[in-house]
């Protein structure tokens, strides 16, 4: 995370400097009308897209967006959401021994499996919603788009506040990987000492799952900024959910790694795209994705389900 933190400063530190030339050409701009006129179906879409965000947004927002999400965790609404979290975890927890025996089989006999789970594994590391928010910075500030650069920092902005969160969760939980197991669940040490923790990471980093997070965070950012685009949705979901199998098929993660990161990567992919917060993050009329366990006469498997 430090690493990251530090790239993303220089990062702000040349966009602002662009984003400085931009404001001061359009200052000395002899037209009082914008030569480059905003659709009107763009602005009835979009109202809240075209503002220029600042250098800093992605990192002052945190603090805003942390607490937006303790406040969304004590709510009343909220109960019925953190109960179902915890049922479906609790469910896949009882039957994950089954579960990722079955999906890592697949990996362990198929090498086409293989190169696809470790692609879409790869998908969820972090590195590639970097090269995205890049990306379309560059993107911004070449075409001056607004909506660009602000989901550009947004980006960046939900990486930083979801990896905060879910490496404090996983620092409390101690989960084991499946590829260490001492258990057939995997064993559980809460609250291991920092220098425990790094030297031996697949032994309490299991729980919950940063890589669904962000990839689950990053798509909710693109698909609040372009919901013009019909297909984000499809496509992007459908990724969150080849990244949680194949994290499963490698050997990170159990199956009950993954309901509470897809949580946190949509609640605050929604607060980050909505700093005005007039949008719902619990508004389960846009997407629904979920995991439950399945039990039947031909054996133990999960289902999969997403509607949107």
């Amino acid at each position: 995370m430090l690493k990251l933190f530090i790239f993303v400063i220089l990062v702000a530190s040349v966009g602002e400097k662009f984003a400085r030339a931009q404001n001061d050409k359009a200052d000395g701009a002899a037209s009082p009308v914008s030569s480059t006129p905003v659709p009107s179906d763009s602005v009835q879409i979009l109202p809240d897209r075209q503002s220029l965000p600042r250098w800093y947004d992605f990192v002052g927002n945190l603090p805003g967006d942390m607490g937006s999400l303790a406040l969304l965790s004590v709510e009343v609404k909220t109960i019925p959401t953190l109960a179902a979290i915890t049922v479906l975890t609790l469910g896949l927890v009882a039957t994950d021994h089954e579960t990722y025996t079955i999906t890592n089989g697949f990996y362990e006999r198929s090498t086409t499996v293989a190169s696809v789970s470790d692609f879409f594994v790869s998908l969820g590391d972090g590195k590639s919603p970097l090269i995205l928010a890049g990306a379309l910075g560059a993107y911004g500030f070449a075409a001056s788009d607004h909506r660009a650069l602000r989901t550009a920092s947004q980006t960046l902005e939900v990486l930083l506040a979801t990896g905060l969160v879910v490496q404090t969760l996983k620092h409390i939980s101690g989960r084991e990987s499946p590829s260490v197991a001492t258990s057939p669940t995997g064993t559980w040490r809460p609250f291991p000492s920092l220098k425990t923790y790094h030297s031996r990471q697949s032994r309490y980093h299991a729980f919950p799952s940063e890589h669904i997070a962000t990839t689950m965070a990053t798509v909710t950012v693109l698909v609040e900024n372009y919901p013009e685009l019909g297909w984000l949705k499809p496509v992007g979901y459908s990724i969150v959910g080849l990244v949680g199998i194949s994290l499963v098929e490698n050997s990170w993660h159990w199956y009950s790694d993954l309901p509470l990161g897809i949580a946190l990567g949509y609640a605050f992919g929604k607060i980050v795209a909505h700093p005005e917060g007039d949008v719902d993050p619990l508004d389960r009329n846009e997407v629904q994705l979920s995991l439950a366990p399945m039990m039947n006469e031909l054996g133990s498997g999960v289902r999969l389900s997403l509607q949107f």
